[in-house]
């Protein structure tokens, strides 16, 4: 069943999703559409082809990791921004503060960072640590409750104001790599998890999303796993795995087995999920064939997997198989256009139909919220004005479902008379990052016959035009 977002000019008609019949009856009600006699004709239509193209997206696809924050390098971060990467791991470890304040050269030296991620047009998946037990002779300790309190209130406001390019926050802090197991303080008690929970959720940015490690967390807290009706913040828990596809039960990630997977699967179409593949304990219980990762990559809606680790066993399978460009383009969302109508010619101030349909082909729905955008660029002066589509919310564009958005557009007033080219954008929400193209979301579409993606503007033209009379 398709999805059917109708906006029209009273509230009691935004983004209903019912039947085409009921919708009609609503919006003619309203004076926004349907048969009323007042409904701006739909006489220019043009149809997109789509691409197999594998391009970069920002918030999605495969992620590369970077050194410790605080100190990354602009060589590193040039590296990942020429070859295409727009997600990238960022640890930031505080072994050196277990048992002390963090000082306040750390946080200049982050927001140093920040700024510099931010030049580099990436965005980062942050995980909090205290060790690394991968390194021979480490210290394996983690902090105290205490300790981790007060650190997650002092990284708070850094965090908040850098949430641009923060695009998912690992939880961390507990245990052996932040994986929140083996806490040398006695963190892996079920009263001690809550209160860093509550601790993080407190920290959270507005809008983001926090990934926990472990199902049964999640289960204890929430559970019934959260759907499309469920708010506060069971809305924006997730869950990372980072021995994905490992064994039976990826390692420890799920004890209890498919009640375990079950929930995950559900709760994952909501929120999101992300990690990366592990060394297997046991390679002949890998799940590691081209139909596990497209079965499953669809069935958990992975956002988001690392490709730094552990790649011989999956993603040189893949490879070999011959399905690693696919899982590379179905990563995350997709959004491929399929069709447009709209209104042929108006004058400024006049209303106009605009008809749009598309697909999402990734494994996933957008998680952070972003605009939407009509373009409209002057073919004689090239001037370009800005219209947002309100109420039109593409992080509701879900995977595998046909999306129909049909609007009433006011035109501002004062346009110039004559053609205007039509595009379509999807920039960054954050006023930071708006203007700057790499934080776009390209659609899945061919260039072709004036259709194409304006690298420049960070925008889809559409291959059509409007007159203003």
């Amino acid at each position: 069943m398709p999805q059917y977002h109708h906006l029209a000019r009273l509230p009691g008609c935004l983004l209903l999703r019912r039947s085409l019949s009921l919708c009609a009856a609503l919006l003619a009600a309203c004076g926004g559409g349907g048969a009323s006699s007042d409904t701006p004709p739909l006489d220019a239509s043009v149809a997109f082809a789509a691409t197999d193209l594998d391009f970069p997206n920002p918030e999605r696809g495969m992620t590369r990791g970077l050194g410790p924050l605080a100190s990354v390098s602009d060589n590193q971060l040039a590296a990942l921004s020429a070859d295409g990467v727009r997600l990238a791991y960022a640890p930031l470890r505080l072994d050196p503060w277990r048992d002390a304040s963090l000082p306040d050269n750390l946080l200049t030296q982050l927001d140093d960072a920040f700024v510099r991620v931010r030049q580099a047009g990436l965005k980062l998946v942050l995980r909090v640590s205290y060790n690394d037990p991968a390194v021979p002779g480490g210290d394996l300790r983690d902090a105290s409750l205490a300790r981790i309190r007060e650190h997650i209130a002092r990284l708070a406001p850094t965090l908040a104001s850098n949430a641009d390019v923060i695009a998912y926050w690992q939880a961390g802090f507990i245990g052996a790599w932040g994986e929140w197991h083996d806490s040398t303080n006695g963190l892996d008690a079920p009263d001690a998890r809550l209160a860093v929970r509550d601790a993080l959720i407190a920290a959270l940015p507005p809008g983001r999303s926090l990934q926990f490690r472990q199902p049964a967390d999640l289960q204890r807290w929430y559970p019934t796993p959260a759907d499309a009706s469920t708010t506060g913040a069971q809305a924006r828990i997730g869950l990372h795995n980072d021995c994905f596809l490992a064994d039976d039960t990826d390692v420890g990630t799920y004890p209890d087995g498919e009640p375990q997977r079950s929930y995950i699967r559900q709760l994952t179409a909501i929120t999101p999920f992300g990690g990366e593949t592990c060394a297997p304990p046991d390679p002949a219980r890998a799940r590691n064939s081209c139909a596990d990762i497209l079965r499953e990559g669809a069935e958990y809606h992975v956002s988001y997997l690392g490709e730094d680790y552990y790649t011989p066993t999956f993603h040189d399978t893949w490879a070999a198989q011959g399905c690693l460009g696919t899982v590379r383009t179905r990563l995350g969302y997709r959004f491929e256009l399929t069709r447009l109508a709209h209104t042929a010619s108006a004058a400024p101030g006049e209303t106009i139909g605009l008809r749009l349909e598309l697909v999402n082909r990734g494994w996933a729905r957008l998680h952070n919220a972003r605009p939407v955008q009509l373009l409209l660029r002057h073919e004689e002066s090239g001037q370009i004005v800005r219209i947002p589509l309100a109420g039109v919310d593409p992080r509701q564009w879900t995977p595998g479902q046909a999306i129909l958005i049909k609007l009433r557009v006011t035109l501002p007033a004062g346009l110039a008379s004559g053609r205007h080219a039509l595009l379509l954008a999807l920039p960054d929400e954050d006023p930071r990052l708006a203007d700057d193209p790499r934080y776009a979301i390209r659609p899945a579409n061919a260039d072709q016959g004036g259709q194409g993606w304006d690298a420049a503007l960070g925008a889809f033209a559409l291959g059509s035009r409007i007159t203003l009379r």
